[in-house]
């Protein structure tokens, strides 16, 4: 019989695993660099005073970063067999899959807090303004790394379900980064696809239909439901 408290310690005992293993995989680390890097040059190069944040004007590229760090815990997994010696050490996927999640949801928050922290302080630096209310541009910036943080979170579910780095990287591209813009030019439905949804936290341009918490939730939805089809499809996968 599988207890609260053992689950609680397989579920610990994989992240720590999972973590440990990501901390020796090249492209992990040096995607938290590219990403913070990213984010502080192009921070002082849009720097000097401006209605928006240099910082929030390059969230839509930043994002790209966080995508890609959100895929590649799962990914790599099946680049050989891994994921089979992974199976074998914790046999309960439920408790595997909510390890490896929990691992790679705090290697993104930890990228989202280095590359938000670098903006907002190479900003400071530079003498960047934004609004003329600091309380507003720090709301927004939260709003932004909660975001960034949820978006990496529905990445890395959706490669569990996709395995493969190259379609989960086109389609979650496409359905963050390339097609709300597109389709919002069209239809006011595209703020229901979670790049919209979730670019409520921070853009300076109010949503007719959400607002902050609401877009919150809305992408949240849309983690649950990745979520949902990744434990179903692990489940039923012979490995």
């Amino acid at each position: 019989m599988i207890t609260a408290d053992s689950s609680f310690q397989a579920v610990a005992r994989t992240t720590a695993a999972e973590l440990e293993k990501l901390r020796t995989l090249p492209a992990v680390p040096l995607t938290i660099v590219a990403t913070v890097a990213f984010t502080v040059v192009f921070t002082a190069a849009l720097g000097g005073p401006s209605e928006e944040p240099p910082l929030l004007q390059i969230i839509p590229f930043m994002q790209v970063g966080i995508i890609l760090l959100g895929i590649l815990p799962a990914a790599h997994e099946y680049a050989g067999s891994q994921f089979r010696t992974t199976l074998a050490a914790e046999p309960h996927r439920g408790h595997l899959l909510l390890g490896k999640t929990l691992a790679a949801s705090i290697v993104v928050f930890l990228a989202v807090i280095l590359a938000v922290g670098g903006g907002v302080l190479m900003a400071m630096m530079s003498g960047s303004n934004g609004s003329s209310t600091p309380g507003d541009d720090a709301s927004r910036f939260l709003g932004a790394g909660v975001y960034l943080v949820l978006t990496g979170v529905f990445s890395h579910l959706v490669t569990v379900t996709v395995r493969y780095m190259v379609p989960a990287l086109v389609g979650l591209l496409a359905l963050v980064v390339v097609f709300p813009p597109m389709i919002a030019a069209v239809t006011d439905h595209a703020r229901w696809l979670p790049g919209e949804a979730g670019g409520v936290l921070y853009r300076s341009q109010p949503d007719a239909v959400l607002g902050p918490v609401s877009g919150a939730l809305v992408l949240v939805g849309w983690i649950l439901a990745a979520g949902v089809l990744a434990a179903v499809v692990m489940h039923r996968r012979d490995g």
